[in-house]
């Protein structure tokens, strides 16, 4: 099941909140339904630019408002808005308010992303990231080198990034 009770997340950059996750994921290879996580974002925070080769996203805001960046198009979403991120596609987004954004994120299939959430959130748990939340360069290759079919950057090329986790 995607279950990430207990994770906390680094305040600086946004959290799970552990009693909203939606648990319906395997976390299998082969997990075919979808794994739900509520997430909270401080103002001003937000993610880095990626891709989810297999995966899509969809995002339902909850409380305030969040920019997001698709594909190199900007869209601004506010409470009762929802947002697609079909597989393949660049995006990121922003909390461009004052106060915590709170939105609920559907990835489909989960696929192992309870995995990728336990252990970026397990660095964060322990004092293991930077003021962006981003484990250190050592750590993040291997984390991304792990989970290379779920999460990726938008560029350089996919063959270009496997060759870059390999050295």
């Amino acid at each position: 099941m995607c279950n990430t009770a207990g994770l906390s997340g680094n305040r600086s950059r946004g959290s799970l909140d552990p009693p909203a996750l939606l648990a319906l994921s395997t976390n299998t290879p082969f997990a075919i339904y979808p794994c739900s996580i509520q997430y909270t974002v401080v103002p001003g925070v937000s993610s880095e630019e990626q891709l989810h080769p297999h995966q899509s996203e969809r995002f339902e805001i909850l409380f305030g408002e969040v920019e997001f960046k698709l594909a190199g198009e900007i869209v601004l979403a506010r409470a009762g808005d929802v947002v697609m991120v079909e597989k393949g596609t660049p995006h990121q987004f922003r909390n461009i308010g004052e106060e915590d954004v709170r939105f609920r994120t559907e990835v489909r299939p989960a696929l192992s992303f309870e995995t990728f959430l336990e252990t970026m959130f397990g660095f964060a748990s322990d004092g293991k990231t930077n003021e962006k939340g981003m484990p250190n360069p050592f750590h993040l290759a291997v984390i991304m080198d792990e989970h290379f079919d779920l999460v990726r950057l938008p560029f350089p090329s996919a063959w270009m990034q496997r060759i870059g986790l390999a050295l």
